[in-house]
């Protein structure tokens, strides 16, 4: 997989990402980890108490109690081992600083767990309102996606389902060929304030070849700036248990 040095959106000198799992189709928060001066951490948020009252939630290794908030100057484990099947063939002795830790988490990872657990990043922006993430978008088994290369610019539309109940993000050539759908966590965040002056980049950074497993074959930054006064990711799933 790609090394990348995504700067993660975040505010002040705190830097974040989120961990997703799947419920009924849509895509709910249970935790949090950060990196804030020098040291991690992790806390459950409050959409693990949501689906604990539907469904049964899984602690992640070494993280076993909801309801407290974990402090360590290293990467806890079920993060690391993550990186590590990422790194160790490629990047014998691979090290990573906080920052670029944060920044790799950020692009959707699965964790080795047996509960279906994702890192999604933070998308609350900087000061200005500006924001950035990255995702992989996967190789379509008929020509539409042959014709990309790395440094291409997409566009972007928001597509309603037959019902009007739920929008979606699809990424576009710029000849307006269909390439893929922008992850639903994102789709939700742009829905509601696509026609609110919200501007956004999308560019394909990286291809990755026939090699890559055709889920990860494509790399594209989406960036942009939120509209004034809109601030994403402000649910209360999205909130910590523990302040």
């Amino acid at each position: 997989m790609q090394s990348s040095h995504l700067s993660v959106a975040a505010v002040a000198d705190k830097r974040s990402v989120f961990v997703v799992t799947e419920h009924l189709g849509r895509t709910v928060p249970v935790g949090e980890l950060s990196y804030t001066n020098g040291r991690y951490g992790f806390v459950y948020t409050c959409g693990a108490l949501h689906l604990g009252a539907r469904t049964q939630v899984v602690p992640l290794p070494d993280l076993p109690n909801l309801t407290q908030r974990y402090h360590s100057k290293t990467l806890f484990p079920v993060f690391e081992s993550t990186l590590a099947r990422r790194h160790e063939g490629a990047n014998p002795g691979w090290q990573l600083d906080g920052e670029q830790t944060l920044s790799e988490l950020a692009i959707p990872t699965r964790l080795p767990t047996t509960q279906l657990l994702v890192t999604m990043p933070n998308l609350r922006g900087n000061y200005d309102g500006m924001f950035c993430c990255q995702f992989y978008v996967r190789e379509t088994v008929d020509a539409t996606t042959r014709d990309l290369a790395a440094g291409q610019l997409l566009q972007a539309n928001l597509v309603q389902d037959e019902l009007g109940r739920r929008a979606r993000v699809q990424l576009t050539s710029a000849k307006g060929q269909p390439v893929d759908w922008v992850p639903e966590f994102l789709a939700d965040e742009l829905a509601p304030v696509w026609r609110s002056g919200l501007s956004l980049r999308i560019e394909l950074l990286v291809d990755r070849g026939q090699s890559a497993p055709r889920d990860e074959r494509y790399l594209i930054e989406l960036s942009g700036r939120w509209p004034s006064g809109y601030t994403p990711m402000q649910l209360l799933v999205f909130s910590p248990i523990v302040i």
